[in-house]
């Protein structure tokens, strides 16, 4: 198709930077609108504004745009298929979802971003056998993704077949040095075997090439705590919350952050906004009354560990503690 104003071409790829490079996904739709106003058909425009839609939570607008990929291939090819199975996928829709990468993959069995996308789904679903199959079938196809060993290293972390994990995470990298993500994976890895400082210079990597993955900086403040250095631990997760203000996790490891630098108040605060995000999980609640045991607020303490034990009715350190300090009151 001849067009006369090829405009489309310069807002997709503004569109793209905002929306991938700094995840300002409304002024992205804005240059996606203008691209496909010129160039309605235009594949790569909707499948980047579906995406754009779906992380602005409109998930209507953003499956009309996969639907009209579909439509505008006529059904007969598995890019239109796949597309929209990854966002069934991401959103919670399995069912939808392996309907899709079924119909994609009979269209070509050999469609590796079908067969990636796939074991990704069936990998989050703890099925980590089909999803092995899938990742192998994808490597027989095309051994040059690093997307493919990457996932697949993720499943042998997933399975306790740790060493299998690292080749496969190793060679992700080597295949693709400059994709944060496999450092951040690696990261997870080397720490989970013990090894903090590899931990630590991965996480550096990861932020190194992706600054704005605010997991990054959550699982490199984790690593320092492990250390002991809450200093650093501190000012890791204030970039976290500051890229990602609704993270309850960060909260809470600011929280402990501060509240073993000695700021029992500055830690409540956190512990409260983690648990505004997240009120059913107990460890926040555990660890607000440890610092309102630290402030000498007794009551208010025993209220938390009390909810504690009604989330968790088996928490033996939150019926400990409650103990404890129901004798200082003499109850």
């Amino acid at each position: 198709m001849l067009l006369d104003d090829t405009s489309f071409v310069v807002h997709y790829y503004r569109g793209i930077i905002l929306s991938q490079g700094f995840s300002e996904y409304d002024n992205a739709l804005i240059d996606f609108d203008a691209a496909l106003s010129i160039y309605p058909e235009f594949i790569e425009g909707l499948n980047a504004r579906g995406y754009t839609y779906s992380q602005l939570g409109d998930f209507s607008s953003a499956l009309d745009d996969y639907n009209a990929i579909i439509d505008i291939q006529d059904g007969s090819s598995p890019y239109g298929w796949t597309r929209r199975a990854s966002f069934y996928s991401d959103f919670g829709y399995t069912e939808e979802a392996a309907q899709d990468f079924a119909t994609a993959l009979e269209l070509d069995p050999d469609y590796v971003s079908a067969l990636l996308n796939q074991g990704i789904m069936l990998s989050r679903m703890g099925d980590f056998g089909a999803a092995l199959d899938s990742f192998n079938h994808g490597i027989e196809v095309d051994n040059s993704d690093n997307l493919l060993y990457l996932n697949r290293g993720l499943v042998y972390f997933q399975t306790g077949r740790f060493n299998l994990a690292l080749d496969d995470i190793n060679y992700s990298i080597e295949l693709d040095p400059y994709y944060g993500r496999a450092y951040y994976n690696r990261g997870i890895l080397q720490s989970r075997m013990g090894d903090i400082d590899a931990a630590i210079a991965d996480y550096n990597l990861s932020i190194e090439y992706d600054p704005t993955f605010s997991w990054a900086y959550h699982n490199r403040g984790t690593a320092y705590m492990r250390l002991q250095d809450f200093d650093n631990m501190l000012v890791d997760l204030d970039m976290a919350i500051q890229l990602q203000p609704y993270f309850p996790s960060a909260y809470n490891f600011r929280g402990v952050a501060k509240s073993n630098l000695g700021d029992y108040e500055g830690a409540v605060e956190d512990y409260t906004i983690a648990i505004s995000q997240y009120p059913d999980y107990p460890q926040y609640h555990f660890n607000r009354a440890i610092d309102y045991y630290n402030l000498s607020q007794i009551e208010e303490a025993i209220a938390d560990l009390d909810t504690v034990l009604e989330l968790d009715p088996n928490y033996a350190r939150a019926a400990d503690f409650r103990d404890q300090l129901l004798g200082f009151l003499g109850q």
